[in-house]
């Protein structure tokens, strides 16, 4: 669903938002890639789950405002000298809001013995039925010690041989999870634009451009690895960097 709207005062606004559901059985053509394991290639029905680009809500909004102050604008419309200092400036802005990432439950200690799969570098864990997979949490992210996200009762390693080398069966969590995701995602970009016109025949553009504008640091995506259950489902991160600026200046002639 996508809102525009323009008005007469120089406000151009665009509003989009989508709630979709992304399926499939594999991100990529590769049996392994940025850490999902594709586990069974002859049962690919097993492998079907929401895509690692799944999104089911994401909202965004654009937005565009000439400041009415100078030259041809409601207010300082005769121009003059003050017009070089309060004409021409223009605001924007992108908005950006949405659900989380999905998350993939592995163990990376385990190589797969099941079938003829004995190159698979690793296998999904087990899904212990009737425990919540995410725990309440609350305060700034411990980078120290973690910030509890998931819960480590709801995750088990699947069964293994003697050696506790290999996995003796597929591990029952599915490709990503449907159950939990990791934290949603806010951002916002800021600019301010001014435009000055020396002569007919040059013009200064000053541009300065608010990356983060709120400083937001988020949570990053928990540890997904049930083979350390000393840090699984603890975030260590944050999401984002610092609120960062950056100004230029171009003469245009």
């Amino acid at each position: 669903m996508t809102a525009r709207r323009r008005v007469s005062s120089g406000l151009n606004f665009i509003a989009a938002y989508t709630w979709s559901k992304t399926l499939s059985n594999t991100d990529s053509a590769l049996y392994t890639y940025s850490g999902y394991y594709f586990q069974d290639f002859y049962h690919q029905k097993g492998e079907k789950s929401v895509a690692t680009f799944d999104y089911p809500q994401n909202l965004k909004l654009t937005w565009i405002y000439d400041l009415p102050l100078g030259r041809g604008r409601k207010f300082l419309a005769d121009g003059g000298k003050l017009d070089r200092l309060v004409g021409g400036w223009r605001v924007t802005a992108i908005q950006n809001y949405h659900s989380g990432d999905a998350l993939q439950i592995i163990d990376s200690g385990l190589l797969s013995g099941v079938g003829n799969s004995n190159f698979v570098s690793g296998v999904r864990a087990d899904v212990v039925p009737g425990v919540a997979p995410k725990v309440s949490f609350h305060g700034p992210v411990d980078s120290i010690n973690g910030t509890q996200y998931l819960s480590p009762n709801a995750f088990a390693a699947p069964p293994s041989s003697p050696s506790g080398t290999y996995a003796t069966r597929w591990g029952t969590a599915p490709r990503y999870l449907t159950s939990a995701r990791g934290p949603a995602w806010q951002s916002e970009d800021f600019a301010a634009m001014k435009d000055t016109r020396i002569t007919e025949r040059f013009k200064l553009t000053f541009r300065a451009d608010f990356f983060n504008l709120f400083n937001r640091t988020g949570m990053a995506d928990p540890v997904t690895d049930v083979s350390d259950m000393s840090s699984f489902g603890r975030i260590y991160d944050v999401a984002q960097g610092p609120r960062n600026i950056m100004l230029s200046l171009r003469l245009e002639f």
